[in-house]
C-alpha cells in the first residue's frame, strides 16, 4: 500500500520505495452534487445512490443506478468498488433485473468479480562498456 509520493518516487506501508520518473495516482471519487436527494431518493455521504443488490435503488424500485453514482452493498461485505469492471458487470446485471421485472420475473442480486493485475516497471541506465 501506498503512504505517500515524492518526486522521486512512492513510499510504500511496509518501508519500501519505488523510485519512479512518472507516477499516476488515482484515487477516491464522489459522484456529482446533483444526485443529492435527487427526486427524494437516499444518498451517501459522496452523493452516491444507495441501492439495493439488485440495483434498485432503496426508496424507488422501478429506478436503478450502476457505476460511480451507485453506492451497492456486497453480500460478503462491504460495498461494490467504483471501477470500470465493476460498472461493466452492474450494466449487465441492471439490463437483466430490468428485463426481468418488466417480465414479472424474479431480480438477480449483482455479484462482482475483479481481476487486478499489478505490474513494477523499472528502468536501468545502459551498460557502459
Amino acid at each position: 500500500m501506498v503512504t505517500s509520493a515524492d518526486e522521486g518516487g512512492l513510499h510504500t506501508k511496509d518501508g519500501e520505495y519505488i523510485e519512479a520518473d512518472l507516477m499516476v495516482w488515482a484515487a477516491g471519487i464522489k459522484a456529482p452534487d446533483f444526485l443529492k436527494d435527487i427526486g427524494g431518493l437516499e444518498t451517501n455521504r459522496i452523493n452516491q445512490l444507495v441501492v439495493e443488490p439488485t440495483l434498485q435503488t432503496t426508496r424507488d424500485p422501478d429506478i436503478y443506478a450502476i457505476g460511480d453514482c451507485a453506492s451497492c452493498p456486497r453480500p460478503e461485505g462491504g460495498f461494490v468498488p467504483p471501477r470500470a469492471q465493476a460498472a461493466h458487470q452492474m450494466a449487465t446485471c441492471a439490463m437483466n433485473n430490468i428485463l426481468a421485472q418488466m417480465n414479472g420475473k424474479p431480480l438477480k442480486i449483482i455479484s462482482i468479480k475483479i481481476t487486478v493485475r499489478w505490474y513494477r516497471c523499472r528502468t536501468f541506465p545502459p551498460s557502459v562498456a
